[in-house]
């Protein structure tokens, strides 16, 4: 079963690792799931493990005006695009 899902980013300026928090908004589900990763294969496993649609969250991630989560969607989107060409 899927839950509703609030996804939060976050990263020290000065740090070179991302925090991802799973927040899920259904009575049932856990509160809460926190994570930190370093570069995109490390956040894919995460969000693969949690069935989310990476392409689609990159797509998400480019539409910030946050410009680190933006070039963060644009690494992901390119790496998905690499895994598809090495795949064919």
């Amino acid at each position: 079963m899927s839950w509703p899902v609030d996804v939060y980013l976050s990263r020290q300026s000065n740090c070179l690792t991302w925090d991802i928090d799973f927040v899920y908004t259904h009575p049932e589900a856990k509160a809460r799931e926190s994570f930190s990763f370093g570069d995109e294969e490390e956040l894919s496993w995460i969000a693969e493990d949690r069935d989310m649609d990476l392409d689609e969250f990159g797509s998400d991630l480019l539409k910030s005006p946050n410009a680190d989560i933006k070039d963060l969607g644009a690494t992901l989107k390119s790496a998905l695009e690499a895994d598809r060409t090495s795949t064919e």
